[in-house]
């Protein structure tokens, strides 16, 4: 299956984190050698113009001076690494690893790793022994994620999880990956060590997928297509959400997929630069350009056929829990699990709803999911930073 690696300036995203929000504080253009190949592009320090534009973008989104300081001092220090590994002495890799064993830094430094520093945080990885690998090992996760290497992703994270060790980003990250490589037992498990609360809702679906039995008359299992399918669609719609995902390929990137074929680029040459369905259609394919290579290959499958589901109308004839009954505009009625698992709350027979009544791995089951729901994944600004 194709590999494709990103090129050009990201989008810049934002993480919320109680009250604060940030914003991604660097970009640099990467480039691949080969589907296998490491970034290995050659890069600079900043000339004295753009560190001031860093260090004015970090006061304008209220980052601490001495945190903004050594943000800038790390994306130097890989920019510097990059074109010269001599450049890496004993003293900068004790600063730079002795920074990353505090979580709250490397909450902010994760932004700058998906895009850039590949080469240095392998080096740090590699030259670093517990606990002082768990830091290193989260950027170069992130990193790997960014370019469409989430499978290697997942084993650099897997590695440092061990039981005892508590750091909030690697845990959180090996969550993520865990759902997306099919293992949602391992992920629960992580959830516990993180210290979530797994009863409230945002695991509901976890929980349905590694618990509920035919045999426990767990309502959730008499649908198991469409709870696979809520789980798959909640799993892309927090991608989206997350810092470092970028929705928009550029041209050179778009032209890199083309020239490796396979089921992405078949998408692309349908759809030319993927308006298709909006921004669910940009946020699907961007998630499974992304974890392409981790994703269980049925998952794949049933993202692609939703890349191709049209919008419709339909009228609502029962509304039941984790379910409605839907009436097409040809009278053909459909039973569909949906997002919100008490759909009994909020719909009303007579009611009329618009969205996409997605195919499930079982083919008489679907997922509708409103035209409403993809909303928040529409807006992106730009940094050039």
């Amino acid at each position: 299956m194709p590999v494709v690696y990103r090129a050009g300036t990201a989008a810049r995203k934002r993480l919320s984190t109680g009250e604060t929000v940030i914003h991604r504080l660097a970009s640099a253009p990467r480039r691949a050698f080969g589907t296998d190949a490491t970034v290995a592009g050659m890069s600079r320090p900043r000339i004295p113009a753009q560190r001031l534009r860093f260090a004015e973008s970090a006061r304008y989104h209220d980052l601490p001076a001495a945190l903004a300081c050594r943000l800038l001092e790390m994306s130097e220090a890989a920019r510097a690494f990059a074109a010269d590994r001599g450049s890496l002495t004993e003293a900068r890799r004790s600063r730079l690893l002795a920074a990353l064993r505090d979580d709250a830094f490397c909450e902010h430094a994760r932004l700058v790793a998906a895009e850039e520093g590949e080469q240095l945080w392998r080096e740090l990885l590699g030259r670093a022994t517990s606990p002082d690998d768990v830091g290193p090992a989260l950027l170069l996760a992130v990193s790997l994620d960014a370019r469409c290497a989430a499978d290697e992703a997942r084993d650099v994270i897997d590695a440092v999880l061990r039981p005892g060790d508590y750091r909030r980003w690697a845990l959180e990250f090996g969550v993520d990956l865990a759902q997306d490589g099919g293992r949602p037992e391992w992920a629960w498990e992580l959830l516990g060590r993180l210290g979530a609360d797994r009863r409230i809702a945002r695991y509901s679906t976890l929980h349905s997928v590694v618990f509920c039995t035919v045999e426990d008359e767990c309502a959730a299992a008499r649908r198991p297509g469409a709870v696979r399918a809520r789980w798959l669609w909640q799993r892309a719609r927090d991608w989206v959400r997350c810092p470092w995902s970028e929705l928009y390929p550029s041209e050179d990137e778009r032209q890199l997929l083309l020239a490796e074929g396979g089921p992405l680029a078949e998408l692309v040459r349908e759809h030319g630069s993927l308006p298709g369905i909006g921004p669910m259609s940009q946020g699907l394919f961007a998630y499974l350009r992304r974890r392409w290579r981790l994703l269980p290959a049925d998952e794949r499958e049933l993202l692609l056929r939703w890349l191709r589901t049209q919008w419709r109308r339909y009228s609502v004839v029962e509304a039941r829990e984790q379910e409605l009954v839907l009436a097409d505009a040809y009278g053909q009625c459909h039973v569909a699990g949906t997002e919100d698992v008490r759909a009994d709350g909020t719909w009303r027979p007579g009611d009329m709803v618009s969205g996409w009544l997605l195919p499930t791995a079982v083919p008489e089951e679907s997922l509708f999911v409103l035209n409403t729901a993809p909303a928040a994944w529409s807006s992106r600004a730009v940094s050039d930073l």
